[in-house]
């Protein structure tokens, strides 16, 4: 499944984050710039990792910053990390992420 398969399929979970993939920061679309982490990550470090740990990388991939928009809508992109924590943590059933899993963030 590409990238962008696995974004679709979280905003299906996950209605809220679309229009946070759709923001624009700064100079770029979040959904470019997060597709260009996971890209690169295929493309250069995928096969270094243990195959069990590979699809949760991937989702963390696709959601690192999905706080970004509103941390910078605030006017403060400090925080941007909170926001995207915040948003794991409330959506993390949605993301079927278990406690475990999440704790990782």
């Amino acid at each position: 499944m590409s990238g962008i398969e696995r974004i679709e399929k979280i905003c299906q979970r996950v209605p809220d984050f679309k229009n946070l993939y759709n923001a624009r920061v700064i100079h770029y679309i979040m959904k470019d710039h997060i597709l260009n982490v996971y890209n690169q990550f295929e493309k250069y470090f995928e096969e270094d990792f243990i195959k069990s740990d590979v699809e949760i990388f991937k989702l963390f991939l696709l959601i690192h910053d999905i706080g970004k928009p509103i941390a910078y809508n605030k006017g403060e992109r400090e925080k941007q990390y909170d926001e995207t924590i915040e948003l794991i943590i409330k959506y993390k059933a949605d993301l079927d992420l278990s406690d475990e899993k999440s704790d990782i963030i």
